[in-house]
């Protein structure tokens, strides 16, 4: 008789963090030292090792998370100001109508 794996189906939580990882690989570098620590059951590390690597990885996910976020801002600003200088350069300019001044002298 042959045992049948559970299919695992994620939840939508799951999948949407899933893919906010997918677009952030700098937070995966950061996370994943993080996970084989706590998942690691023979964990070589003392008390005060593990403190300082989580200290450490999660300083650096901070700084890294600040950096692209900032990255972000800085795009959506700047593509802000070109489609309103683009909206602007488009505006048609006013033509003279012929009216006072607009005579030649004579």
């Amino acid at each position: 008789m042959r045992f049948k794996k559970k299919q695992f189906k994620p939840s939508q939580e799951e999948i949407l963090l899933l893919e906010k990882l997918r677009r952030n690989p700098k937070m995966i570098e950061r996370i994943e030292p993080i996970l084989d620590m706590a998942d690691d059951p023979n964990n070589s590390l003392d008390a005060h090792q593990a403190e300082e690597l989580l200290i450490e990885e999660i300083r650096q996910l901070g700084n890294e998370t600040l950096t692209s976020w900032a990255k972000r801002i800085e795009e959506q600003t700047a593509s802000t100001q070109r489609s309103q200088h683009k909206k602007f350069q488009q505006r048609e300019k006013k033509t003279s109508g012929g009216g006072p001044g607009s005579e030649k002298s004579k």
